[in-house]
C-alpha cells in the first residue's frame, strides 16, 4: 500500500484520472449520495482495478520469489536441473522486462486497460505472488484488500507532497530501498 500512495503522490494525473471514475461510481464526497466502495464495486472501476496491477508490478515487497527446491532432475531451455536444486524466481525483472512493459519503471496503470477502458487478463502480473502450485494463496486477499484500501484512501482524499516552513513542496523522490538503509 505504501508504494501505491508514493505512486499516486509523485503521478498526480492518475489520481485525478481514479476520482473521476470514483465520483462517477460513488458521489462525489462532498455530495449527498456519497458512499465508500465495497467490493461488488470492483467491476465497475476498472482504473482503480489496474492501479492495483500496476502497484503490485511496479514495486515488489520481495524482489525474489521464495526458495523452493526441485523434487527430480529437470532440463529448461538445454540447461540439466539437477533433483535438490534451489530455484529462484527473479520476480523484479520479470515485472520490469521492457519487452513486456513499455518503460517499466514508470508507473502507468492504462497498461492494464484496453481501448474501452476495461482491465487486460495479464498473467504475468501474477509472477508478484509466485507461480505455479506454489503461488501465495493469499493472492486474492492481497488484491481485493488493496483494490478496497487504494479505493477508500482516493475517495476520501487528495493525496499530496508535504510542504516544508517556505510552501515549497518536499521531494521525496523515489527509491526502491531508503538512502541511509533506515526506514520507519
Amino acid at each position: 500500500m505504501h508504494a501505491c500512495v508514493l505512486a499516486l503522490i509523485l503521478h498526480p494525473r492518475v489520481q485525478e484520472l481514479a476520482r473521476q471514475e470514483l465520483d462517477g461510481v460513488l458521489g462525489s464526497c462532498d455530495s449527498p449520495g456519497f458512499r465508500l466502495p465495497t467490493h461488488q464495486d470492483r467491476g465497475d472501476l476498472p482504473y482503480i482495478e489496474a492501479i492495483v496491477k500496476e502497484a503490485t508490478r511496479w514495486w515488489q515487497p520481495l524482489a525474489t520469489g521464495i526458495p523452493h527446491a526441485t523434487t527430480e532432475e529437470d532440463e529448461y531451455r538445454g540447461w540439466r536441473i539437477p533433483k535438490g536444486s534451489v530455484i529462484v524466481t527473479n520476480a523484479w525483472a520479470i515485472l520490469h522486462d521492457a519487452g513486456k512493459y513499455a518503460e517499466p519503471y514508470e508507473f502507468r496503470p492504462e497498461r492494464f486497460l484496453n481501448r474501452e477502458g476495461n482491465i487486460i487478463d495479464d498473467s504475468v502480473i501474477r509472477s508478484a505472488f509466485g507461480n505455479g502450485r506454489r503461488a501465495c494463496p493469499g493472492r486474492s486477499l492481497a488484491e481485493a484488500s488493496l483494490f478496497i484500501q487504494i479505493a477508500s484512501v482516493l475517495a476520501s482524499f487528495k493525496l499530496g507532497l508535504a510542504k516544508d516552513v517556505n510552501g515549497k513542496d518536499i521531494d521525496i523522490g523515489h527509491a526502491t530501498s531508503p538512502r541511509d538503509g533506515f526506514l520507519l
